[in-house]
């Protein structure tokens, strides 16, 4: 990882909330290319800062909050940053208020009083993780002039003990087909991918859960020759968000 502490406090003062990382859409970004702006969380904010310094045009641009990818480029110690790998990895999973500015920057009170005792807990041991998925409102979609396959509405519901991350893999395969097969070469496959940057996408679930996650297949136009195909879906779960992107890089 090339993130460097003064990068990571860049990161918490201008795409955070009070020297902190939030997961609050309330980051204002600017786009390069007509100058709109929306707001995000931290994590897509560093990532529209990243995609600025992909390009030569862009890299000087102030994409938030007036700075631009060589501002935080400078603070990063000079190390390069890209949207993809370790390092926009490591903001996704601190970005609920996970790092704050560091030497006593961000939010964190100072003591103002005698400590109080709040009660007792315990710690226990994770099961394995565990989850259900639900497609029985799913809605699939092909646009052929993109190759793109979106399935939208999979109910999935996290039955594992602790919070953990959830992901959707999509194998196509040659039809007619009544099941999925468990072997064989399918004709594509490949995880859900973000429409922003083409990174794997997961979802972060309590224990009980539920949510509903749309899949996005990047299939790629010309890629399955003319004929008719099933998708079949598969649920990927792991406590590590990054070692589920891992997994699902390979799989």
């Amino acid at each position: 990882m090339t993130l460097t502490t003064g990068g990571k406090d860049w990161i918490a003062t201008y795409c955070g909330v009070n020297g902190c990382f939030t997961n609050d859409n309330v980051i204002t970004i600017t786009s390069p290319d007509d100058g709109s702006t929306r707001n995000v969380n931290t994590y897509y904010a560093f990532v529209a800062v990243c995609l600025c310094g992909e390009k030569q045009s862009t890299r000087d641009f102030p994409v938030v909050a007036g700075k631009s990818y060589l501002d935080f480029l400078a603070a990063n110690g000079g190390n390069e940053v890209s949207t993809t790998g370790a390092d926009t990895d490591w903001v996704y999973d601190h970005v609920d208020g996970g790092y704050c500015v560091s030497g006593g920057g961000g939010t964190e009170p100072s003591a103002a009083g005698e400590p109080a005792l709040a009660g007792t807990f315990t710690v226990s041991t994770p099961g394995p993780v565990s989850g259900i998925m639900d497609i029985s409102n799913a809605n699939l979609r092909w646009n052929n002039s993109k190759g793109k396959l979106d399935i939208d509405d999979i109910s999935v519901t996290n039955t594992s003990t602790d919070a953990a991350y959830f992901a959707i893999f999509a194998r196509i395969w040659t039809a007619p087909r009544s099941t999925c097969p468990t072997t064989g070469t399918p004709s594509w496959k490949g995880p859900d991918l973000t429409s922003v940057n083409r990174n794997i996408a997961t979802t972060r679930l309590d224990a009980g859960e539920t949510d509903e996650i749309n899949y996005d297949g990047y299939v790629g136009a010309g890629t399955l020759a003319p004929g008719s195909y099933v998708a079949c879906v598969e649920l990927w779960a792991n406590y590590s968000n990054s070692a589920l992107k891992d997994e699902l890089a390979v799989a």
